[in-house]
C-alpha cells in the first residue's frame, strides 16, 4: 500500500477494481513500439476535417427528441410530488 499524504486514505475497494483497459492496451502498445513493431493506432483520432452534415442533422434530431420528452425513460411512479 502507498503512503498517502496526511489527511488522504486509501480505499480497499478501489485496489479490488480491474485494471483500466486503455492503460493496459497503451502498456502494450508503448512495448510493441520499443520492440519496433509497426503500430496502427485506432484508439483515438484528431479530427482533420468538419464533422459530416447528416451527422450533425442526426444529432440535432435526437438531442430535440430528448429535450421533448422522448427519451423512452420510464416515469417514476414512486416520486413523492411537491
Amino acid at each position: 500500500m502507498t503512503d498517502f499524504p496526511a489527511g488522504q486514505r486509501r480505499f480497499a475497494r478501489i485496489d479490488r477494481l480491474p485494471p483500466y483497459v486503455f492503460n493496459v492496451t497503451a502498456e502494450l502498445k508503448l512495448a510493441a513500439r520499443r520492440r519496433g513493431e509497426d503500430i496502427i493506432d485506432l484508439s483515438m483520432g484528431n479530427p482533420d476535417g468538419a464533422t459530416p452534415a447528416h451527422i450533425v442533422a442526426k444529432l440535432i434530431d435526437v438531442a430535440a427528441e430528448f429535450a421533448a420528452g422522448d427519451h423512452l425513460y420510464a416515469i417514476p411512479t414512486d416520486v413523492a410530488k411537491n
